[in-house]
């Protein structure tokens, strides 16, 4: 079940939109036979204008059925007339599914409230990793307790990808077994789901109400609660209260990013003398470090399957003619030139009548196998040996010559062609009769054949190779031609046809190489071919971690630090024509601004540009944003220092302290405010992945 967000203003994913994806996405699966069915549907987010939506087919429910729709709740608060939202919905003959009950902290202190929802008839799916504590010990302990009160109705992953959020629907399932046994866990996980998909009523188990709190602790403890928070909120109302900036370290299990493998790593960092030319913002007034207590380990990225150099000439030649047979020229059968001709057409026969000179003559054979000779006529003459040919004139001038003496040459043998094609230039003959191919002569091998044309200088010789019927012969030409390889002398037969390529390949190459450009490269060139090419990387300027190659738009995966430091061989891709290679320049003035801004990207200074200035360059804040904690990333995804600033408390005048960003520093601005700062790294480092940033840059 795909089921991407719909956020009003934020992911405009409309039913037909989603649809569509769908459809193209299930044709590429059948393409690649991949025995998946997908099913469509949507999350959407709780909003007044979900019931008009749904009802004017703007909006998808589950499977396209009109029964069943998820609604996902804002995870802080719960809107007073939500009951009358649930019934418009239910008017319409739509049951709402409401996704991850168990994350919303209004439900987490008043799970009645969810208990008379699934009285109304309203389903409820939980999260899979939230019953396994991935959200927490309250949310893993709130989960177990709506599962045991009947509260519950499916058990989903609520997947968000490979990397973050990931499927963990096994591990739950047996804890649900454990709670309430191999039934229950079977209709949550199976049945329940079917009949949503198909668009069949569902019958749940009663549900069992939750006992609430004594009124008098629930009194106290709102009371304390309440000024804990007043307190709280009369001292940040005080100018100069608090660090806005805070810096956010590793805790107790610390990780650092190992050099060495390029991964996350848990334990003592090696110790690394700070660089003078970094800035650090003070960790008072308005900049303070805030510790965590783990940061996630990210997957490394890795080109794909397709992009990689084969690793053997003979695996990239069977790729480039996947589904042909290919027959190396090793592989041939070990023939003998065989030089008994057999006549055929467009061959040129002189003929000899030695008693009447009149009769001699030069003849074509026909496309039909025959000649025309003098008083006698047509003769077929097509597969026969000269000598044969010879004995059948014998006969048929017999007939008007006492004892005719017939002699047959063969002054040219055009039958025995074959065609060379490519970057070749062929000479123009200034007389005879005009034939396609060339003949086949002497030794009747590929070099004999190649010496009748002239090949042009910017041929790609290791790329030719004969087409013989339904199978290719590589050759390498380069090593016949300049090595003297007489292996790739192949020999060769009637039809064949011998291509040589071209150099049809471009790339470019820009930024920080010696002699940026275009070029024309061979059709086998990697990555470090054309890097050589352009005389190599500079590597005082480069900046290797936000390199990128660009094919068509889009941003390949590659490494280049692991390529050039780590020489991973991985990394090293075969280009295709017309990629861009660029290798930017660590003397650039970037800055990454990203989240809740008018546009988030790239923005660019050239003096000192600090925070609220590049939030303004990226067309300031959002009415959504949350200016009390902006964030900033320093030092890239691999080795952050991560500090929040209280850009409010910046823009009210209560510090003249100025945050000033350094080159390549990342600035996201969240939305709502962060109480758990563990979750939202968590949720931020694949957000700043590497490749996510180069792809900002190729914009």
């Amino acid at each position: 079940m795909c089921t991407p967000h719909w956020v009003l203003g934020h992911y405009e994913n409309t039913r037909q939109k989603i649809l569509s994806r769908l459809e193209e996405l299930q044709r590429k699966l059948a393409d690649h036979h991949i025995p998946l069915k997908l099913y469509p549907g949507s999350e959407l987010r709780l909003d007044v204008s979900l019931s008009q939506g749904i009802q004017w087919g703007e909006l998808l429910t589950i499977n396209d059925t009109g029964r069943f729709a998820f609604i996902e709740l804002p995870a802080e608060s719960l809107p007073q007339n939500l009951e009358d939202f649930f019934w418009d919905l239910q008017v319409q003959k739509v049951t709402p599914i409401i996704s991850h009950p168990e994350r919303n902290v209004v439900l987490l202190r008043d799970p009645a409230r969810l208990y008379h929802w699934v009285q109304m008839g309203i389903l409820t799916q939980l999260t899979a990793a939230s019953l396994l504590g991935h959200f927490g010990k309250k949310v893993q302990k709130f989960s177990t307790l709506l599962l045991e009160h009947n509260l519950v109705h499916i058990i989903a992953t609520d997947a968000h990808g490979l990397r973050i959020r990931t499927p963990k629907l096994s591990e739950a399932f047996q804890m649900v077994q454990d709670i309430l046994g191999e039934e229950m866990a079977s209709q949550m996980v199976y049945e329940t789901p079917k009949r949503i998909i198909q668009g069949e009523s569902v019958n749940p188990p009663d549900p069992i109400s939750i006992p609430t709190r004594s009124p008098r602790s629930s009194l106290l403890k709102r009371f304390l609660f309440k000024a804990f928070m007043m307190s709280f909120f009369l001292a940040a109302c005080t100018p100069g209260w608090g660090p806005p900036i805070k810096e956010i370290h590793p805790g107790a299990e610390e990780i650092f990013w190992d050099q060495e493998k390029h991964v996350w790593a848990v334990g003592k960092p090696p110790v690394i003398s700070p660089s003078s030319s970094v800035q650090e913002p003070s960790s008072v007034g308005a900049i303070q470090k805030i510790k965590v207590s783990k940061v996630p380990r990210p997957l490394q990225e890795k080109p794909t399957k397709y992009q990689r150099l084969p690793s053997s000439i003979r695996d990239y030649i069977r790729e480039k003619f996947k589904g042909k047979q290919i027959l190396f020229p090793e592989e041939l059968p070990q023939e003998l030139a065989n030089n008994v001709h057999r006549i055929g057409p467009d061959d040129v026969l002189h003929v000899i009548i030695w008693t009447d000179g009149n009769l001699d003559m030069d003849v074509v054979v026909r496309t039909d196998g025959k000649i025309s000779l003098p008083l006698v006529g047509e003769v077929q003459a097509a597969g026969l040996e000269i000598s044969e040919l010879e004995s059948r004139l014998r006969r048929k001038y017999s007939s008007y010559i006492e004892n005719p003496q017939v002699t047959v040459t063969l002054k040219e043998a055009n039958s025995l062609k074959v065609f060379i094609t490519g970057a070749v230039k062929v000479p123009t003959y200034a007389a005879g009769p005009i034939t396609s191919g060339f003949p086949l002569r002497g030794d009747r091998r590929l070099l004999t054949a190649l010496s009748q044309v002239e090949i042009l200088p910017d041929a790609d010789l290791s790329e030719a190779y004969i087409v013989r019927g339904e199978i290719i012969i590589p050759v390498d030409l380069s090593r016949l031609l300049k090595d003297g390889d007489m292996t790739q002398n192949v020999l060769l037969k009637p039809a064949d046809t011998i291509v040589i390529p071209g150099s049809l390949k471009e790339v470019t190459i820009l930024g920080e190489v010696e002699n940026p450009g275009r070029y024309r490269v061979k059709r086998r060139t990697t990555l470090l071919d054309a890097l050589a090419k352009a005389g190599g990387i500079k590597r005082e300027t480069a900046a290797l971690d936000l390199s990128y190659v660009e094919r068509g738009g889009e941003v390949l995966p590659v490494d280049f630090k692991r390529l050039i430091d780590l020489n991973d061989l991985d990394q090293n891709i075969l280009l295709e024509n017309d990629d861009i290679v660029h290798i930017a320049s660590n003397q650039e003035n970037k800055v990454f601004v990203l989240g809740e801004v008018a546009k988030p990207g790239v923005v660019r200074f050239v003096g000192p540009m600090d925070v609220l200035e590049a939030i303004s360059e990226a067309g300031d804040f959002l009415i959504s944003a949350n200016r009390k904690q902006v964030v900033v990333v320093r030092g890239g995804p691999q080795e952050p220092k991560v500090y929040a600033i209280n850009a409010l408390k910046m823009m009210a005048g209560y510090t003249h302290e100025k945050f000033i960003l350094n080159r390549y520093d990342i600035v996201y601005v969240p939305r709502t405010l962060i109480a758990d700062w563990n979750v939202f790294i968590t949720q931020l480092l694949p957000t700043i992945s590497t490749s996510n940033l180069i792809r900002m840059l190729a914009r």
